[in-house]
């Protein structure tokens, strides 16, 4: 028979003179070639004419996950899908069938299809090495071998999460790469919040699964909605000409949050988008034929629209629109426009507003790699800091990210720090080139530009056995301009120069059994050229007073100047194991001392006093002071079976000369009592699987105090309880500590969060918080509420917030 090799358990079945089969007491039809599955009541089968009708509650399954052939049967005849009309017989099945390879070879598809009537036709096809339906003439096929129609649909589609989306149509046509419902109505099953109703639905179909998805996400290309009507809990709530939903990218479709500030007042949120058409845009390899000649797919620019509505009681109304895009060739990236047209900026403690103004962020990015290249390119703008009183709200200010972190706290999570610029970089087996610009997001931000940088990182280069040659540094071309100064005394500088960073240095790590050593010995340098800085100051008043002016405090140049210092780090390592316990329970202890040395050499090349500043800053503009440590280090680990339940990493460093004892702090000169300098320890305890305890910090004995101290703790108490804490030294000199305590109590279907925070000044809790969020299959609501006090014990901040993301059918599918 052409429709494949088919198992069929048909109880009491007729064949006519015509050889057509007909089965009136049910029936259950398996193919071995994709798994799929159709079982009714009624069935007449051609399969001379590759024919097949089904009627009186038919059920088609497109391979369901993990399915057990025989299990299946039986399940389907304990719920009544079939009304009891399949009674399986084991021994119906032959010996092959009964094996384990054919009852779990079935595939995943997550589509199961109920209807009263169903017409199949086979279609011819071939198979290529991947697996993929071909037709007569060797072109791609799609998914399924037959043309179908069905009258009276339900559709359940099984998303990767386990929920299930229904979906109920009048007429279901069936083609090789994608299935065709119309007038439609469709939920996300029991327990949902969304519905629609649609003219029409299109599921198009991989020509392979996924193996990166499960469930009906697995199979399907994507969904076309035409003229949606989309109900929240029975309301309409919207309507669109289109709805596309890709399933090659994860985003929420809708998202709504409504809450309360003291500063903003009332406001709601809401995000609405949807994927776009795919676009088809050049071609990629796709392997190679029988003939060993490379073969091209198609690629597609596959992109998602959002669109953005905000309210807010007292700041105004703002809109916006994101857009995201991936293409196999191109990369992928991101377009973010905001808008405020008219935003009223509060400042604590003023019941007016302090300006008005239209306020705009644009953030756009992209990224590219292929064969050992990457491109990384973005661009930001952002909007003034808010002014201090209304008398600043002429003066030039530096951007705070007090807008981004008030309107657009998603984003803000997503990229915390605000920057532009291209970078470059491609590796060989000669290394790695990188070549990067960076630009200041504002005019008026006091932050050094870089025109050009060029960053050399050459492979290490064996010279004698483990002994090899690392070899890296950095080019740059740089400038530093703060803005003008508008108010009198007002400082204000520019800078321009090359610099250039290297280090080099031979390094080389040997084990001889448990015994260990190591060593690396450099030297790293800093050299600037055609440089200068010029700095201004504004007297006699502001730049509106007739009687300001602006006089020149300097101007220095640099035609070159070049410091090198010389550095070492060696050591000795010993590695002690220890194992022991029987077959069930083995304990195993690692513990590696290291004595070593730590010297950084005296600079040599322009003296100190002739060093010119160009006020750059950052790591690479200057070079260590010189000091000699000697280091014991400390690393063990205790596993039972395979699981670390303790973790400690200590190095402790002292002088080797009497001034390495000494250093500034705060400005003023000390001295360590003893030759010890500092200690620094990591310390991780996971007593069981369930409770997790840290330890960091890092204790100065110059300065006789702890320069890093926190304490962390995470127990999971129940599967359904998560315990967090949290303490910080904020202030190590007064004692001062600051304390977070987290926890969440997790149920089916709803999630309790509670949270404070314990400051040294104001009251015993600085923050509270709470919150409540309810999951349905279709998206999932919650609330939230916190409260926040200064450290007078003031009200500080208070809000309330409601938020609701609507993910379509399937929710778990789209998060």
């Amino acid at each position: 028979m052409r429709l494949g090799a088919i198992t069929a358990h048909i109880p009491a079945p007729r064949i006519d003179a015509e050889g057509v089969l007909h089965a009136l007491q049910g029936f259950v039809l398996i193919t071995e070639e994709d798994g799929w599955i159709l079982a009714g009541n009624a069935l007449r089968w051609d399969h001379i004419g590759d024919e097949l009708y089904a009627s009186d509650q038919v059920v088609m399954i497109l391979g369901p996950e993990g399915v057990d052939r025989q299990q299946w049967l039986g399940d389907q005849q304990s719920v009544g899908l079939a009304s009891g009309s399949i009674a399986p017989d084991q021994e119906t099945f032959d010996e092959r069938d009964r094996s384990p390879e054919m009852r779990t070879h079935l595939r995943i598809t997550g589509i199961r299809i109920h209807a009263d009537k169903l017409g199949l036709r086979h279609v011819p096809h071939s198979r290529d090495e991947a697996g993929r339906l071909l037709d007569e003439n060797g072109e791609a096929l799609g998914r399924i071998p037959f043309y179908g129609d069905a009258e009276n649909v339900m559709v359940w589609l099984s998303m990767s999460d386990g929920g299930l989306a229904r979906i109920q149509a009048e007429h279901l046509a069936i083609r090789p790469d994608r299935l065709v419902l119309r007038d439609v109505h469709g939920d996300g099953g029991f327990g949902g919040v969304v519905s629609f109703r649609a003219s029409s639905l299109v599921i198009n179909l991989r020509d392979l699964p996924s193996s990166r998805r499960r469930g009906f996400e697995a199979q399907a290309e994507d969904l076309v909605w035409w003229n949606p009507r989309i109900r929240l809990a029975g309301m309409p709530v919207l309507w669109l000409p289109v709805l596309y939903r890709d399933y090659r990218l994860n985003y929420p479709w809708t998202r709504y949050r409504w809450g309360r500030s003291s500063r903003l007042g009332y406001y709601m949120q809401s995000w609405i988008g949807s994927s776009l058409p795919p676009i088809p845009m050049g071609s990629v390899d796709d392997g190679v034929d029988d003939e060993g000649d490379a073969k091209r797919k198609p690629a597609y620019w596959r992109s998602r629209l959002a669109a953005r509505f905000d309210t807010y009681h007292r700041a105004g109304e703002a809109y916006g629109l994101l857009y995201r895009w991936r293409h196999p060739l191109a990369g992928d990236g991101r377009a973010l426009w905001y808008h405020m047209p008219d935003e009223k900026v509060y400042i604590p403690g003023e019941s007016d507003p302090v300006q008005r103004r239209a306020a705009t962020v644009v953030d756009a990015e992209h990224r590219w790699s292929h064969d050992g290249s990457s491109l990384y390119a973005r661009y930001v703008s952002i909007p003034d800091a808010d002014p201090r009183t209304a008398e600043d709200s002429g003066d030039r200010l530096a951007p705070s990210e007090r807008f981004r972190n008030d309107f657009m706290q998603p984003e803000l999570d997503h990229d915390p720090i605000a920057r532009q610029g291209v970078a470059a970089a491609h590796s060989t087996s000669w290394g790695t080139t990188v070549v990067d610009t960076e630009w200041k997001t504002h005019p008026n931000l006091n932050q050094t530009e870089r025109e050009l940088g060029v960053q050399l990182v050459a492979p290490a280069v064996s010279i004698a056995g483990p002994l090899h040659l690392d070899a890296s540094g950095w080019a740059e071309r740089l400038r530093r301009e703060t803005p003008q100064r508008q108010r009198d005394g007002g400082r204000w500088s520019q800078a321009h120069g090359d610099r250039y960073t290297y280090d080099l240095a031979t390094d080389a790590s040997q084990w001889w059994g448990g015994l260990g050593i190591d060593m690396r010995h450099g030297m790293r340098g800093l050299w600037e050229r055609d440089g200068r800085r010029r700095e201004w100051q504004r007297s006699g008043g502001d730049h509106d007073d007739p009687a300001s002016t602006i006089s020149e405090l300097s101007d220095v140049t640099v035609d070159s100047q070049h410091r090198w210092q010389p550095y070492s780090d060696a050591g000795i390592s010993l590695r002690m194991t220890r194992t022991w316990g029987d077959q069930d329970v083995q304990y195993r202890h690692i513990l590696t001392p290291r004595l070593g040395a730590d010297i950084v050499w005296n600079q040599y090349g322009v003296a100190e006093d002739d060093w010119v500043d160009l006020g750059f800053g950052g790591r690479r503009s200057s070079l260590p002071e010189d000091r000699w440590l000697g280091t014991l280090g400390l690393n063990t680990s205790l596993f039972r079976n395979r699981r670390s339940i303790v973790s400690a990493d200590v190095i402790a460093r002292w002088a080797l000369r009497n001034e390495d004892r000494e250093a500034t702090v705060g400005g003023d000169e000390m001295r360590s009592s003893t030759p010890l300098v500092d200690i620094e320890w990591r310390l991780t305890l996971n007593p069981t699987a369930t409770l997790r305890l840290e330890s960091e910090g890092l204790y100065d004995f110059i300065a006789d105090d702890f320069s890093r101290l926190a304490l962390r703790a995470r127990w999971l108490v129940h599967r359904r309880v998560e315990l967090h804490w949290q303490s910080s030294a904020i202030d190590l000199e007064e004692r001062d500590w600051e304390h977070q305590a987290r926890a969440r109590l997790i149920g089916n279907r709803y999630t309790l969060g509670g949270e404070t925070t314990m400051r040294p000044e104001g009251r015993d809790l600085d923050v509270i918080g709470a919150s409540i969020t309810r999951s349905f299959v279709d998206g999932e609501a919650g609330i939230s509420v916190e409260w926040e006090w200064d450290e007078n014990g003031g009200d500080l901040e208070r809000r309330v917030l409601f938020n609701l993301a609507l993910f379509g059918m399937g929710a778990g599918g789209f998060r």
